[in-house]
C-alpha cells in the first residue's frame, strides 16, 4: 500500500471520528485501506446493492427499465426523497424509481422498487448468491415484510450503531461498483447504473471539495451516528475507487460534519497525489507539508508503525476534540 494515501487517509478520518474504515483501489490494486471488511449499518448505500439487483433482472429480462411501477401509499416513507410528498398510489417507471432512489436516496422510490422486485428476502438470496454478507433488514420506515432473518443481521461488534436498514462494508460496496462497471453485474447495464450515480446530489463528503468538472459516481448514506460515502471516480480512462464509511460521530447532520469533511479532504488530497485531473475548488485545503515529505526507509518504517499504532477516537468528546485541535494547528484555518 502507498504510505503517504494511508498517512492521508489517517489523517483526515481516524482522527476526526471514533470508528473509520476506507478503501482506495485502482484496477483491483489496493492503494490505500483501513478495516475494509467490517460490516456497518449500512444506512442509504445498501441502495447500490438494490440497483445492481434491479438491473442484473432488467439485464435477465425479468422486468424492462420502462416498465411503470405502482407506488402505493403503503410504501411511502419518511425522510429522504420527493416521491413521499406525491398523492399516491401513482405509477413511476422503473428506470426514474432507480434514478431517486440514487440521486436524491428517495426512500420511497426504494420500497417502491424492492417490492416490484420481490421484497427483501429475494434480494439477500441474490446477494448471497454474488458471494455477498451485506444484506438489507427491511423496507425503509418499516413499510412492507421485513428480512425473515432480520434479527441475525447486525453490524460488527464494538461500533456505535446499530444496523437499521441493513450492513454491508467498505470491501463489498466496492465489489458491487466494479462489478457494475465492468458489465460482471447486469452485463451491458452494469456502466448505465455507473452513469446514474454520477447523478448523486448529496455532495457533503467525498465530493465537497470537486467543481463540476469532477466524475464521481458514488451513493451517501446518514444515519443516527454513521455517515459513509463511496464510489468510482472516473478521472480520464483511470477509474479510482474510493469507500469511507463511518460510524460513532456527531449525531447533527450539518454540512460541515467532521467525518464529512474528513472524506472531501481525503479524497482532495488523494487526487493531487494520485496526479488526477478532476477538478477541485478553489479553496480546497492544500495537502500538509509532512504529508509530503520523502520516505527514506528509516522515516518509512517509523511512520508505518506510528500509523499502525495511531489509536482511532474512541468517544464522540475525543473525536471532536481532535476536530477542534487539528482546526486550532491549521496553518490554513
Amino acid at each position: 500500500m502507498d504510505l503517504h494515501l494511508t498517512a492521508v487517509w489517517t489523517t483526515a478520518l481516524r482522527t476526526r471520528v471514533p470508528h473509520a474504515s476506507w478503501l482506495v483501489a485502482e484496477e483491483g490494486r489496493i492503494l490505500t485501506a483501513h478495516r475494509p471488511e467490517r460490516r456497518f449499518a449500512s444506512a442509504s448505500i445498501i441502495k447500490s446493492f438494490v440497483l445492481a439487483w434491479a438491473l442484473d433482472e432488467v439485464h435477465l429480462g425479468r422486468l424492462a427499465l420502462d416498465e411503470p411501477v405502482t407506488v402505493g401509499e403503503g410504501l411511502r416513507a419518511d425522510g429522504d426523497g420527493v416521491l413521499r410528498l406525491a398523492r399516491l398510489p401513482t405509477v413511476v417507471p422503473l428506470r426514474w424509481l432507480l434514478e431517486l432512489m440514487v440521486a436524491v436516496s428517495d426512500n420511497t422510490a426504494t420500497n417502491s422498487v424492492v417490492a416490484r422486485l420481490g421484497g427483501v428476502d429475494v434480494l439477500n438470496e441474490r446477494l448471497d448468491s454474488w458471494g455477498l454478507r451485506s444484506r438489507m433488514r427491511g423496507y425503509v420506515s418499516r413499510a412492507g415484510t421485513p428480512a425473515s432473518d432480520r434479527e441475525a443481521i447486525s453490524a460488527d461488534p464494538g461500533l456505535a450503531t446499530e444496523a437499521g436498514l441493513g450492513v454491508t462494508s467498505c470491501a463489498e460496496h466496492d465489489r458491487v461498483l466494479c462489478a457494475l462497471y465492468a458489465g460482471d453485474i447486469a452485463g451491458e447495464l452494469g456502466p448505465a447504473g455507473i452513469a446514474m450515480m454520477l447523478h448523486q446530489q448529496d455532495r457533503r463528503s467525498l465530493s465537497r471539495f470537486m467543481d463540476d468538472r469532477a466524475r464521481l459516481a458514488h451513493k451517501t448514506g446518514t444515519v443516527d451516528r454513521v455517515r459513509h460515502d463511496g464510489g468510482l471516480l472516473l478521472a480520464g480512462d483511470r477509474v479510482i475507487s474510493v469507500q469511507a464509511f463511518t460510524d460513532g460521530g456527531l449525531t447533527a447532520e450539518w454540512v460541515d460534519h467532521p467525518a464529512c469533511v474528513g472524506m472531501g479532504m481525503a479524497l482532495a488530497w488523494t487526487s493531487e497525489l494520485l496526479g488526477l485531473e478532476v477538478g477541485l475548488v478553489p479553496d480546497a485545503p492544500p495537502i500538509p507539508d509532512v504529508l509530503l515529505a520523502p520516505l527514506d526507509s528509516v522515516s518509512h518504517t517509523a511512520l508505518s508503525d506510528a500509523l499502525e499504532g495511531s489509536p482511532e477516537a474512541e468517544t464522540e468528546a475525543e473525536a471532536e476534540a481532535a476536530v477542534w485541535r487539528a482546526a486550532r494547528d491549521d496553518p490554513n484555518g
